[in-house]
């Protein structure tokens, strides 16, 4: 029982028409791929279980534990936008550091071919967190740079296309493909760490929603300013009434010679 016959049985029943007798059918399909789900979840071996031809490196040991990085750098790189959201940010970095990280290390390094639970605590952890992961894309999507966002959701794109590719491996014994896009799969929380570190450090801290607003604010101040006016200002005048009084000439004092020389 493998994840990729679990998917292809979901695609199957999703597609299949629901008509009379075929009611019954479906329902007994619904139930097999319950059971393929949960059986996966909880099993304890992979396909590479008892293969002396998996020869795991070193490097494949140490990108297992990318995830811690990436959630040392999620503390590091806290985001403004993470003080006002729902989305449980601090949690979620440190489920990322001491749970995803020992545990992928546990399983898909230690105990590839072995019989272990650690392969069932590693499924278990996995699922949530790339739901919440869902979540925190979809929560940033209105706060960071549109580049920013391009950027982080097309390595969530590459991650998902890698790591179906290192199941298919998998099912089909490739040791060396397998190898491959499972390392890629874990690259992600690197490549998503170095992109919200560039964004922080050399673009510098940003949040598109909280400019808007501040952007919004001094309109409608100086709107509201320019609708109410002032007691001191004075009444508006005309510029020629102004050029006026400037320029008129003086009234003529009485002439006191003149009748001064008639008197004489």
């Amino acid at each position: 029982m493998h994840l990729n016959e679990c998917f292809a049985a979901a695609v199957a029943l999703a597609t299949a028409p629901v008509v009379g007798s075929d009611a019954a059918a479906t329902n007994h399909s619904a139930e097999n791929l319950h059971e393929c789900f949960s059986g996966w979840l909880v099993k304890t071996t992979t396909n590479f279980y008892g293969s002396e031809e998996l020869a795991l490196p070193w490097s494949f040991g140490a990108l297992c534990l990318g995830y811690c990085v990436g959630g040392c750098v999620m503390l590091a790189v806290k985001p403004k936008w993470t003080n006002s959201s729902r989305f449980p940010y601090i949690p979620f970095a440190f489920m990322l550091v001491f749970l995803q990280g020992p545990l992928s290390f546990m399983a898909d390094y230690m105990n590839m071919t072995n019989d272990s639970i650690w392969h069932a605590f590693d499924r278990f952890m996995a699922a949530p967190l790339t739901v919440l992961e869902l979540w925190k894309i979809a929560t940033m999507y209105p706060h960071v740079r549109t580049g920013t966002f391009h950027a982080y959701f097309l390595a969530f794109c590459l991650a998902i296309f890698s790591f179906i590719n290192s199941q298919t491996a998998q099912s089909n014994h490739d040791t060396v493909g397998f190898a491959f896009w499972h390392n890629m799969w874990h690259v992600y929380p690197l490549a998503v760490s170095v992109i919200m570190s560039f964004d922080f450090f050399v673009l510098g801290e940003y949040d598109a929603a909280a400019i808007g607003s501040s952007a919004e604010a001094p309109l409608s101040g100086e709107a509201s300013f320019r609708k109410t006016p002032s007691v001191d200002s004075p009444k508006p005048r005309l510029l020629s009434t102004v050029v006026m009084e400037h320029t008129a000439i003086p009234p003529a004092s009485p002439a006191r010679g003149i009748g001064n020389l008639r008197a004489r």
